[in-house]
């Protein structure tokens, strides 16, 4: 069927309704013309559309959504709605709205750890040193003026981020009940703190950069509606935002890059000099395990280092991707039972005490490291006149790290690949 992507169409008829993307240059005008159309039982679909969600999302699902920035609807349909969208030439692509979940390691992998298990982990202070951020922040790069934006569960009320600014895409929802958006925050622009159960130091990466929240997960779990993820990408644009730290996605990726949304969007926002810093996803060891949106060619997409051991952590997933012969993911940083401040839902079920501090796991904690170390090295170079793009990233990580592959890209990213740089070409 026209217009329709190729796992939309394969599985029209497997729901009685479920929520489609529909990109079109005339979204308002398609919007208004169908809006009647839309089912008005929407309560009664709601176990068969996301069972974890039922009674929490029925507001969020049945209210249409318009991103204009990418010319981009979303709302619930019925096959029907969906057959007469296929064949309106208003519309470019339909796409399923897919579910989008904070990464997380499965707990039989061991993510959430009981520190009373005497398991080995480390904390932001010693990843800090380890990425040679602790010594950039000394001379002065703390990521001041530079702006990240987390797209994620929120950003609840810590002692490390007490300076965050929130915003929400998701209707009626504000509060960082997971505590994902929260961690995240922490590891890239927390302040000093100690964890109080382990009496252990935390620190941020860039505890001067400007951090903005803005949630596009929540119902407690972490999980959320690709329009979502998609609006919050259109709000870190207008917001004015230089990196995003997307650690979040989708195992569900679209067997061709056009039938991902979220591709397109990534590339927009580097086309206009925004740095998107995308965990690869947690479906590890095997190779061609990349999640959506890491798998973006765009994206810099970052894997997990078990920084006590020095190997690639066995969760974080793997190149090749289906769509390009370039290797994925593209750097890795620590991603394994680094402490650092949360609330909540994490806060409990990582070390099991409720101290607001946790060590945990995944290619969703290596991510805001590569963020906040962009935020300092930033910074940097826009002393030196040089403004630090994706291309550029990706042009020093191949001048200074490893030769690229499919399970560690280009290595470790390090503030003293920056340095190198500015050393040889400014």
């Amino acid at each position: 069927m026209p217009r329709l992507t190729r796992e939309l169409e394969d599985s029209l008829y497997s729901r009685g309704i479920r929520p489609i993307i529909v990109q079109s240059p005339r979204c308002n005008e398609i919007w208004h013309e169908i809006s009647s159309l839309i089912p008005t039982n929407i309560k009664g679909y709601i176990k068969t559309l996301f069972p974890v969600m039922a009674g929490a999302a029925e507001a969020a699902l049945a209210d249409p959504k318009l991103i204009p920035m990418f010319n981009l609807l979303s709302f619930p349909a019925t096959p029907l709605i969906i057959e007469q969208l296929a064949q309106d030439h208003r519309v470019d692509t339909i796409f399923p709205d897919r579910i989008m979940n904070a990464f997380k390691k499965i707990p039989d992998q061991g993510v959430y750890i009981d520190g009373l298990n005497n398991k080995k982990f480390t904390t932001t202070y010693w990843t800090k040193k380890l990425l040679g951020i602790a010594e950039a922040n000394v001379e002065g790069w703390t990521g001041k003026g530079v702006k990240v934006v987390i797209a994620d569960t929120g950003a609840g009320l810590h002692q490390q981020i007490p300076f965050v600014q929130h915003q929400t895409v998701m209707r009626g929802q504000y509060t960082d009940g997971s505590g994902h958006g929260t961690y995240c925050a922490t590891v890239i622009g927390g302040r000093d703190a100690q964890d109080p159960a382990f009496r252990v130091s935390c620190s941020g990466m860039a505890p001067d950069a400007d951090l903005i929240s803005v949630k596009c997960l929540g119902y407690i779990i972490g999980a959320g509606k690709e329009s979502d993820f998609l609006a919050a990408l259109q709000k870190a644009a207008e917001l004015g935002a230089d990196i995003v730290n997307v650690s979040l996605g989708s195992d569900q990726v679209p067997g061709r890059i056009e039938d991902d949304p979220t591709v397109a969007a990534i590339n927009m926002l580097t086309e206009q000099n925004r740095i998107c810093v995308v965990a690869s996803g947690n479906t590890g060891p095997k190779a061609g395990t990349l999640n959506s949106p890491g798998i973006a060619p765009d994206a810099l997409t970052v894997g997990a280092l078990d920084e006590i051991t020095g190997d690639l952590a066995d969760f974080s997933s793997r190149g090749p991707s289906p769509w390009s012969e370039d290797p994925k993911p593209d750097v890795i940083a620590p991603g394994v039972r680094v402490d650092s401040g949360t609330i909540n839902l994490l806060d409990i079920q990582g070390d099991r005490r409720p101290q607001r501090f946790s060590y945990l796991c995944g290619t969703s904690i290596a991510a805001p490291h590569v963020a906040g170390l962009l935020a300092c090295a930033r910074q940097m170079l826009l002393s030196k006149g040089v403004l630090l793009d994706t291309k550029l990233v990706k042009e020093i990580c191949q001048m200074y790290g490893e030769d690229k592959n499919n399970d560690r890209g280009w290595g470790m990213l390090t503030f003293d690949h920056f340095k190198s740089y500015i050393q040889e070409h400014t």
